[in-house]
């Protein structure tokens, strides 16, 4: 049996996917190829109307939250159980995604290219509520009725809920072609102060001029959250902007995102980075600043899915601020440092002790094709700013409830860090 579900790019009918069964082909509308210079991924171009295989699905697939549990949920709410978890971007959830692509059903594309859609408000309690039930929905949010239908779809593992920001600050659930513009994460029950301590990963790596998603501290209903501003859609809250992760750039499954289960490393994002040619040359600068804050602060989660590329008006593509970053110091009970597993590797082997040598650095040097006094330079610079950086961003931390104790103690052991990393970059041979 045959399906269609049309795809639709800021606000224009792209392209359509065909399901047969299980198999998926993709095919780019004329119109669209004349019309438009952004393709759908890195791996899709223009250029090349129609794309059939496993591709197809593995890059609809990353649309898709990663917990089976959540899948298999909300495939049982929609009266799907037992079929094809892609079938989920025929529902409500299809027009709003990661980027500015949505899908529909044949019947519902002129609603999308309309631009038809609304918000109404959801209260602190309910959102509560949702992050405390994740991933079975509460009755009031189940998406049967018409309370709460799920009208978004978000990568990741993390209890999350997309909402747009009204303008006097309360949140709204939005429906068809209105944009969300925030995620709220939860902090899960094993990670005390989750949110706290991304959220000082994230504001530290802006005070040191390293590009990345403006996030907050919040409590909902009692509930330690973090709620991050979206930077795929425009300033003004009403259009969205193209990104797919590195896994959709290179054709990967969502379970190869760690390196060391067969994902991307460090020289596969180099090519994804210089794939622009000279209009996107600083995209390595970005890259190396990234890979290096990671390392100096412990971010062992920094796998592929985690670095993002957004495409210009042109079909360049631009590497996307950081985000999902946080520090693992905190969470390791009592592991060693060194024993802590890294996503990527810099040089040779994935543990932190790995990349903590000179030899880490070196072979970053090598996968990037740059100087090794370069990345050396780099890395001294940012590990001399990371202590007061990391301070700065403590002390503006909002009256949210935590352990400040923690907080004081990550500070404390990140002034050590930084000094080893520093010598790290001073030893290691040009």
């Amino acid at each position: 049996m045959s399906s269609t579900l049309c795809v639709v790019l800021n606000g224009a009918h792209a392209a359509n996917v065909e399901f047969r069964g299980r198999q998926a082909a993709l095919e780019y509308r004329r119109e669209y190829i004349r019309q438009s210079a952004t393709p759908l991924s890195a791996r899709f171009p223009l250029s090349n109307p129609m794309v059939r295989g496993e591709e197809v699905r593995r890059w609809l697939l990353n649309l898709l939250p990663d917990d089976d549990n959540v899948l298999t949920y909300l495939r049982s709410e929609y009266k799907m159980s037992g079929r094809d978890p892609l079938r989920l971007l025929e529902t409500p959830m299809g027009a709003d995604c990661a980027g500015a692509v949505q899908f529909c059903l044949p019947d519902r594309l002129g609603d999308l290219l309309s631009r038809q859609g609304g918000s109404t408000p959801i209260t602190d309690s309910e959102i509560a509520a949702w992050l405390g039930a994740y991933p079975v929905l509460p009755p009031v949010m189940d998406t049967t009725g018409s309370a709460f239908p799920v009208t978004f779809s978000l990568a990741g593992m993390q209890p999350k809920i997309a909402l747009r920001r009204a303008r006097n600050g309360s949140w709204e659930r939005t429906w068809g072609s209105l944009p969300t513009t925030h995620i709220i994460k939860a902090a899960r029950s094993d990670y005390p102060d989750e949110c706290v301590f991304e959220h000082l990963t994230m504001s530290t790596a802006r005070r040191l001029g390293i590009p990345a998603a403006r996030t907050e501290v919040a409590d909902f209903g009692g509930r330690q959250a973090i709620i991050v501003e979206r930077f795929d859609r425009s300033s003004n809250g009403m259009g969205r902007i193209h990104q797919e992760d590195s896994c959709q750039a290179l054709g990967k499954s969502q379970s190869e995102k760690y390196e060391n289960l067969g994902g991307p490393g460090v020289a596969d994002l180099r090519r994804i980075a210089q794939s622009g040619g000279p209009a996107t040359s600083g995209n390595v600068d970005r890259l190396r600043d990234m890979l290096l804050y990671r390392w100096l602060v412990v971010d062992s989660d920094a796998h592929a899915k985690n670095y993002s590329w957004m495409f210009d008006d042109a079909g360049s593509v631009h590497l996307a601020p950081l985000y999902d970053s946080c520090s693992w110091l905190p969470f390791r009970r009592g592991m060693r440092t060194g024993d802590v597993p890294m996503a990527m590797s810099m040089g040779t082997g994935t543990r932190v002790s790995d990349c903590d040598r000179p030899e880490g650095l070196a072979g970053l040097a090598a996968k990037l094709g740059r100087p090794r006094s370069e990345i050396c330079e780099r890395a001294a610079e940012l590990a001399d700013a990371l202590p007061s950086a990391l301070k700065d961003a403590a002390a503006a931390l909002p009256a949210v409830e935590c352990d400040r104790g923690s907080v004081e103690e990550h500070i404390a052991e990140i002034d050590i860090r930084a000094s080893t990393c520093e010598q790290i970059a001073a030893e290691t041979p040009e």
